[in-house]
Formats: structure tokens, C-alpha cells, sequence
């Protein structure tokens, strides 16, 4: 059962991306990926991936999105977003 502070669970977010965020990042910059962060720094829409990781960090709905979105602290990650949600 989600929290009621978290209905979406965005906190699985935040535990991935506290360990690799500024790995990420220097790999954007440098574009060269060569570590494993994809699925929690750039979600994608559930059913696009099959493995275990990316079902876990899979966005299952557009107020998910609009969620993620608007959570602050992916305010102040350094990202901005790429695509408004309406």
C-alpha cells in the first residue's frame, strides 16, 4: 500500500538517483554512458521495458508524470523537463 504523502512512490526515485545522480550527469556531459541509471534518471512509460529494474522505476500514468514532474526535488536536480505535461 502507497503513503498517503507518496501515492505514487516517488521515493524509489530519489534512493536510486542519490547514489548515481552526478555519475549520470558527468556521463551526459562527457556523452559517454558507460554506467547503469538510465531507468530512474529518465523514466519511461510502463511496457516499453520487460526487465525487473525497469518495471520497478516504470511511470504507470500521466499523473504519475505530471507527479515526477513536479516533485521539488527533480526541480533541483539540474534537469529540466523535455516534454510539458497538460
Amino acid at each position: 500500500m502507497a503513503d498517503k504523502s507518496d501515492p505514487y512512490e516517488l521515493d524509489r526515485f530519489i534512493q536510486a538517483q542519490t547514489q548515481d545522480f552526478e555519475i549520470a550527469l558527468t556521463e551526459i556531459s562527457s556523452a559517454r554512458k558507460r554506467s547503469h541509471w538510465m531507468w530512474y534518471i529518465f523514466p519511461q512509460f510502463a511496457g516499453l521495458g520487460f526487465s525487473a529494474i525497469s518495471q520497478r522505476y516504470a511511470i504507470r500514468s500521466a499523473a504519475e508524470a505530471r507527479a515526477y514532474l513536479n516533485h521539488h526535488r527533480f526541480h533541483n536536480n539540474g534537469f529540466t523537463p523535455l516534454i510539458p505535461f497538460r
